[in-house]
């Protein structure tokens, strides 16, 4: 089979997993989804994100490895290409962060916490005093990972 034939077979099945409307509209994938709801096709064994083939379709070229393929829209399954641009993952993370669209709960506002933002102002002032890692741990139920992480920046960086 010929390389041209071949990219039209490719282009063919991936065409008949979209929805296709309006340049306004949310073309959603139908087909196969990564958990976070992104498309996803395999193409000789390998698995490409819908939306980041839609955008190389588009433009008719590689997405250049250190960029990402960012949604407008803020629809993971979206591939219309008019919904569709070329950035940095800061940029991308900087955009989510804006548009308060994180799927992240930080802090107090995560289910699973067993600190709030008071409690590790006050392990901080305790840790800056002079007090031991391990006591904060005990004395706040947690473990001393959690600890570590409050004092590296890992966790808590909001506080």
């Amino acid at each position: 089979m010929s390389m041209r034939r071949l990219k039209w077979r490719l282009l063919k099945r991936f065409l008949n997993k979209l929805i296709i409307g309006r340049k306004s509209d949310c073309w959603e994938w139908q087909g196969s989804k990564t958990i976070e709801g992104y498309g996803r096709i395999k193409i000789e064994g390998v698995w490409l994100l819908a939306h980041r083939m839609a955008w190389m379709i588009d433009k008719n070229e590689e997405v250049p490895s250190s960029m990402e393929i960012c949604h407008s829209c803020d629809n993971p399954p979206c591939c219309n290409p008019y919904h569709l641009f070329l950035g940095t993952h800061r940029e991308n993370m900087k955009d989510m962060a804006v548009k308060k669209r994180s799927r992240k709960h930080a802090g107090s506002n995560n289910g699973n916490s067993k600190l709030t933002e008071d409690r590790v102002r006050e392990i901080n002032r305790f840790l800056a005093a002079g007090g031991k890692r391990k006591e904060a741990a005990a004395n706040n139920g947690v473990c001393l990972a959690v600890i570590d992480r409050i004092v590296n920046k890992i966790h808590w960086k909001h506080v």
